[in-house]
């Protein structure tokens, strides 16, 4: 089971240039099935939401990865609700000048969100405009009947309705392939860094590594005839394997010593990595240690079922559970 979400909009600033960034973040309301669960932990059920909510990013200023929260987030409910008490009612949210001269320093609210308005009210304002004229021909009536602007440029939807806070990670122009190994040289990268590197980030971005190496062959190893993208895939996965493989044993061994160590998903996840290392007298005895706990549900049992037969066959292959 997994959560269905709602959006709002995250904004972040850059640790390093200090440049601000927005970004749609997923509110969790509601409980569905999952239509595609693997053995390693991919969703693909989530795959369209796990780029959108990477805790880092690049930089488009800097070009430099991040984490989001080293440095404090805001909002646009927070904003909103700050604007609503501190902006007088004669103001029209259509003046795009107006609030710089209303904050001041002597205010008591967020410092964050009165540094974020000084310095990105346009910005902001523009991202409310996209939200409320989202179609050409509504962008076309605001310019003729709110702005008397008959024929706008290009330059004039740009300055209106261009988003230039969007933090566009990863670039959206990338095929399935590219970006793959895109994510998993920007998960090397922060790896072989030291800055910000708790036991909780270093397993998530061992997690996400494992896991979109698997990507590479995670479908196209049972294609009876390879398409393009699946030949590149190949190809990449013989490239990252050595890199996969030392992933997998560092993994291990963060997953052994750390909070969850005790319970049935990191176990799961020790076997998975075991049989997928080829250490299968080890995996089949992580599995039987787990047999034993008692109390799983239809995919864990599923898990099980389907690890020992492929430790019987002397398989490595990343499987779907349902």
């Amino acid at each position: 089971m997994l959560d269905i979400y709602n959006e709002t909009t995250l904004y972040f600033k850059c640790s390093h240039c200090g440049r601000w960034y927005s970004r749609q973040k997923q509110k969790q309301y509601s409980d569905v099935i999952i239509s595609q669960e693997w053995s390693d932990g991919k969703c693909f059920d989530l795959d369209w939401s796990e780029y959108a909510e990477t805790p880092f990013v690049r930089c488009n200023n800097c070009e430099k990865l991040f984490w989001i929260d080293d440095y404090a987030t805001i909002t646009d409910d927070e904003i909103g609700t700050f604007a609503k008490k501190e902006i007088p009612k004669e103001f029209g949210s259509d003046n795009i000048s107006f609030y710089k001269k209303i904050i001041k320093d002597e205010d008591k609210k967020t410092k964050l969100i009165k540094d974020f308005l000084r310095e990105n009210y346009d910005k902001f304002f523009k991202e409310d405009l996209c939200v409320r004229y989202s179609t050409r021909e509504e962008q076309e009536y605001y310019f003729e009947n709110i702005l008397n602007i008959s024929y706008p440029t290009n330059e004039d939807y740009e300055f209106y309705f261009g988003n230039n806070l969007n933090v566009n990670y990863p670039p959206k122009h990338l095929r399935r392939v590219n970006k793959t190994e895109y994510f998993i040289n920007d998960l090397i990268e922060l790896l072989k860094g030291t800055n910000n590197l708790n036991t909780n980030r270093e397993i998530y971005l061992r997690t996400k590594l494992f896991q979109h190496i698997n990507d590479l062959v995670r479908v196209s190893r049972d294609l009876v005839e390879e398409d393009i993208e699946a030949v590149k895939e190949k190809k990449l996965y013989e490239k990252y394997k050595q890199i996969g493989t030392k992933n997998l044993r560092d993994l291990s061994e963060l997953l052994r010593r750390g909070e969850g160590k005790g319970s049935i998903a990191v176990k799961i996840t020790l076997a998975e990595i075991e049989r997928e290392r080829g250490n299968f007298e080890k995996a089949k005895l992580l599995i039987a240690n787990l047999d034993a706990m008692g109390n799983h549900n239809y995919i864990h049992g599923k898990f099980i079922n389907i690890s020992l037969k492929l430790i019987d066959e002397k398989s490595t292959k990343v499987f779907k559970l349902n």
